[in-house]
């Protein structure tokens, strides 16, 4: 009895045991490389496609429980915005009509909110042309505020200043709107 204890204590390890350790290397080195977001299903994909091997998800978790590795999971925040009591929302003009039979005859614009990372946000605020369905121009920023969709409106009119009639941003303020377009009439 004791002489298997210590054939069991002085043995070499298994090859088996020698590819785990290697494989643990890679998971550690992967979790760093992708700042902890992937869990043993997409480190299984990354692992195999990067070292063109074919492990199973299961030995992969087995793997990363053992080094106390575990994806970080984004949780979502239920919060809602609020508007301030004085600002009013525009007027309907386009009551879901979205059809135009020219080019420049209606816009829409939104706003969409891209998170990247951990814990960073970015914003992407495109303008719809619905004479042609193609986006006319987009801007990409870290703030979402008004300003955002602005510079975009701007740039989107210097070219274009003299042969838009009306001009209409759902979602957007009427008074930002007159500004806007009362600014871009001065740059003239």
């Amino acid at each position: 009895m004791r002489s298997s204890y210590y054939k069991w204590l002085n043995r070499n390890p298994s090859n088996r045991q020698l590819e785990n350790e290697d494989l643990a290397e890679k998971i550690k080195d992967m979790y760093k490389k992708h700042n902890g977001i992937l869990g043993s299903r997409r480190m299984r994909i990354f692992i195999n496609r990067e070292y063109k091997t074919n492990y199973n998800h299961k030995r992969i978790r087995r793997i990363m429980k053992i080094l106390g590795i575990s994806s970080i999971i984004r949780r979502k925040r239920n919060c809602c915005t609020v508007r301030s009591p004085k600002e009013q929302a525009a007027e309907n003009i386009i009551n879901r009509d979205f059809t135009a039979n020219t080019y420049n005859e209606k816009w829409l614009t939104d706003v969409t909110e891209f998170k990247y990372g951990t814990d960073k946000k970015a914003y992407l605020s495109a303008i719809l042309d619905l004479g042609d369905k193609h986006i006319a121009a987009w801007v990409l920023g870290h703030n979402n505020n008004n300003e955002l969709v602005f510079r975009i409106l701007i740039w989107l009119l210097k070219p274009i200043r003299k042969c838009i009639r009306y001009f209409i941003a759902i979602e957007d303020l009427n008074i930002q709107v007159q500004n806007l377009l009362q600014s871009s009439k001065r740059q003239v």
